[in-house]
């Protein structure tokens, strides 16, 4: 019997959660603004080796090789599920001093994202109109373009309508994916890495950015992944 690669990461999710001493060594992930110190440098450390390594690369790859079973389908949330998994496990490997994958709450940004910690001096560089300040690009210029508007879409009240209108699953993964999942895809005007609902590396899921992590702060990094647009 054939299995799907989707269906074969959801099923390897069930054995690990089954496996003897799964509990015992339960991660914890923890939202950006909980960071400590050093687990911000960590984080910093550990997304700066994967993309120095090509890890970031082959996750990617991996993304965009699933596309058509990963979105628009009901395998969405499980495959991504399955996916983050694989994104945390290449972390944790890659530093120490972080207990999980962190994650920013989307909700308590959605009226002005503009004001997110993730878009600070501390984490990956604060929001101007040209190049971004603070940062170690090799001399060239790294523009971030948006995030325009807000993300209502992500409100913690709209979330939970999803959640108490949606009669089965299918209708719940399908109305959270064509929402808040497409609304942050869409927030970075003019810069391919955002503008397809498919590209798997918005801050919003992993922080794992290749834009963002180009922009780290007090870091060497490969040469950008993208430049200013014109």
């Amino acid at each position: 019997m054939h299995l799907s690669t989707p269906l074969l990461l959801v099923l390897i999710v069930a054995l690990l959660s089954a496996a003897p001493g799964a509990q015992a060594q339960c991660r914890r992930r923890r939202e950006i603004r909980n960071l400590s110190g050093s687990e911000r440098a960590a984080m910093v450390r550990g997304f700066q080796a994967m993309a120095q390594d090509g890890t970031l690369e082959r996750l990617r790859r991996t993304h965009q090789a699933n596309l058509g079973t990963a979105h628009n389908t009901e395998w969405f949330a499980l495959w991504h599920r399955a996916y983050l998994m694989q994104v945390e496990d290449e972390l944790l490997a890659h530093t120490g001093g972080l207990s999980g994958l962190p994650f920013h709450d989307l909700s308590r940004d959605a009226s002005d994202p503009a004001s997110s910690p993730a878009f600070s001096a501390s984490m990956f560089g604060q929001l101007n109109s040209g190049c971004l300040l603070g940062v170690n690009y090799d001399g060239r210029c790294l523009e971030r373009n948006g995030p325009s508007g807000n993300w209502g879409q992500c409100a913690g009240g709209v979330v939970a309508s999803i959640i108490r209108g949606s009669d089965d699953y299918r209708q719940f993964s399908g109305s959270i994916e064509g929402t808040c999942h497409n609304r942050v895809h869409s927030a970075f005007p003019n810069s391919a890495i955002y503008s397809t609902g498919t590209s798997p590396w918005i801050p919003g899921s992993t922080l794992s950015t290749p834009e963002l992590i180009t922009s780290l702060p007090n870091g060497k990094t490969r040469t950008p992944t993208r430049v200013a647009s014109t």
